[in-house]
C-alpha cells in the first residue's frame, strides 16, 4: 500500500522538491498547503497517512497546525521539516507529538528515513 502524504510549507521551492523526492520513492502526495489554515482544513477532506509540516509559517505556525489535526485524529504521523533545528525546536515538536525531524535544507534520505520509521516501514533504515 502507498503511503499518502499531505505536505506543508510556505516556500513552492520547498513543497515542489518534497513533492520530486516523495513521487519518486513510492509515496503519493495527495495535497498540499502553504500554510496551518489551510493544512487543518486540507487534513479534513484528505485524512492522508502522514504530513510533513514546516514550522515556519503565516496565519498558523506549524506546531499550532500539527497541535489542532493531532486533537482531532492523535495517531497522524505528522514529521516537522524546517529550517529551525534547535534542540528547543525539536523538543518543542515532539511535546506537541510530531514524529521525527528534518532540517532544512533537506536531504532525500533523511527524510525518508524519517518518514518510514514514523509510519512504521517494512524497509524502515
Amino acid at each position: 500500500m502507498t503511503p499518502r502524504i499531505m505536505i506543508v510549507d510556505d516556500q513552492e521551492a520547498t513543497r515542489r522538491l518534497l513533492r520530486e523526492i516523495l513521487a519518486a520513492n513510492a509515496f503519493e502526495v495527495v495535497g498540499e498547503a502553504s500554510n496551518g489554515d489551510e493544512a487543518v482544513l486540507l487534513f479534513d477532506v484528505l485524512r492522508p497517512d502522514a504530513i510533513t509540516m514546516d514550522l515556519v509559517m503565516p496565519k498558523m505556525n506549524g506546531l499550532e497546525a500539527a497541535r489542532a489535526i493531532l486533537s482531532q485524529a492523535p495517531m497522524t504521523v505528522i514529521v516537522p521539516v524546517s529550517g529551525l533545528a534547535h534542540p528547543s525546536v525539536q523538543a518543542a515538536s515532539f511535546d506537541v507529538g510530531m514524529k521525527g525531524f528534518v532540517a532544512k535544507p533537506i536531504d532525500a534520505r533523511e527524510l525518508l528515513g524519517e518518514l518510514r520509521e514514523a509510519l512504521s516501514l517494512e524497509d524502515a533504515q
